[in-house]
């Protein structure tokens, strides 16, 4: 995830995909220009169903899952040290 917000930092979706998967782009691109996922100001992470076990939620991410950019900026967001490595461990 680092290395796509390197990439892309101002993308508003990161959409990550299993190599087996098709998607239907038109449908994709739809059901992202609806309002309520409108994705620089929420944390949204669009998926499968999410189960919970012994009291945790998880999510199972099937064939592939959408981040928005500010859940993207959460889950990578860690200090780095002077050598540029990481001094945090991520969300995950």
């Amino acid at each position: 995830m680092e290395r796509a917000v390197e990439l892309r930092p101002n993308a508003a979706w990161y959409v990550i995909l299993e190599t087996d998967t098709y998607v239907f782009w038109e449908n994709l691109f739809e059901l992202l220009s609806d309002d309520r996922f409108y994705p620089l100001y929420e944390p949204l992470y669009l998926d499968a169903t999410v189960y919970e076990t012994h009291g945790r939620r998880y999510a199972q991410s099937g064939s592939g899952f959408l981040l928005s950019r500010a859940a993207t900026e959460m889950l990578v967001a860690r200090r780095t040290g002077a050598g540029g490595e990481f001094v945090e461990p991520s969300v995950l």
